[in-house]
């Protein structure tokens, strides 16, 4: 799965607390880590997926 982080956090806030102005400020635009979700039964894991280009 990929995904897109649109926020970075100032100083470990939580983005969605973040008055107008600051949230603006804090727009990043990145593309966010790959994860592999792993599901074994009753088990879930997340893990770094790991890429090169060819």
């Amino acid at each position: 799965m990929v995904s897109f982080a649109n926020y970075r956090s100032h100083q470990g806030m939580d983005p969605r607390s973040a008055g107008a102005a600051q949230a603006r400020a804090g727009f990043g635009g990145t593309v966010a880590p790959m994860l592999r979700l792993v599901l074994n039964g009753m088990t879930t894991s997340v893990s770094p997926v790991t890429w090169s280009p060819s």
